[in-house]
């Protein structure tokens, strides 16, 4: 069984093929919090926020989740409801199956059990990534970091560096590193003048020195997380 991100997913699109099949638009909700999920959820296509609100109204912007992921894995395992909403971050396709379904199918499928593994753990990695984003002191440091989490998962190379396909406004990056919005915004202009990255204006960014984007972090031990975005 091969792991990592490229890793192999034809058991779980076998088993979730014979699902129910659900489009949501981008801005719908498809799960809120503390709800009780209808079962287990394979993402087909486009990509989920997750997210919480908290008692003000802030959005505080958890993880993405992209093609070939799961989610209320949790629910399904532990009878554990999240106080997460899941959110349509663009157009997207899901298929679902009852979690029993989805338990039996693993214990009599050892390769199933093993993809459904290594989308967990691709998962957890992404949350660790969070708590690392928050532990930073400072708002460059954390603005840098969200940066080189979304080029490191989302980012195409480019003749100029890293394009991140999809659009993410200066309030969603502050939501997702717990500063305001014109904090953020110091913080991407500021890397805009060092020539770390660029914005087209429509949401997108270029990151076009993911390492300088680390300097001050420390290059080593933030651009280990990522290797290949490292002199490509």
């Amino acid at each position: 069984m091969e792991y990592g991100l490229n890793a192999p997913q034809d058991h779980i699109k076998e088993l979730f093929g014979s699902g129910r099949k659900f489009g949501y638009k981008k801005g719908e909700i498809i799960q809120r919090a503390n709800e009780t999920p209808r079962g287990v959820y394979f993402l087909s296509e486009g990509y989920i926020k997750e997210y919480t609100i908290s008692k003000d109204g802030t959005e505080h912007f958890h993880v993405l989740y992209g093609p070939g992921e799961l989610f209320s894995v949790i629910w399904a395992f532990l009878n554990i409801k999240q106080n997460v909403y899941r959110e349509a971050f663009t157009d997207v396709v899901v298929m679902h199956l009852e979690a029993d379904d989805v338990k039996k199918a693993m214990e009599k499928d050892h390769e199933l059990m093993h993809e459904i593994n290594n989308v967990m753990m691709r998962q957890i990695f992404s949350l660790k990534a969070r708590v690392e984003n928050l532990a930073f002191n400072n708002a460059y440091d954390k603005v840098a970091y969200r940066l080189l989490y979304l080029t490191g998962r989302l980012g195409v190379r480019h003749d100029e560096g890293w394009y991140i396909p999809l659009a993410f406004r200066h309030q969603q990056i502050a939501d997702a590193v717990s500063v305001t919005r014109e904090t953020a915004s110091r913080m991407i202009e500021r890397m805009e003048r060092q020539g770390l990255i660029k914005q087209d204006g429509k949401g997108h960014f270029i990151i076009r020195d993911p390492s300088g984007l680390a300097r001050t972090m420390g290059v080593e031990e933030v651009m280990n997380t990522w290797p290949h975005l490292i002199n490509k």
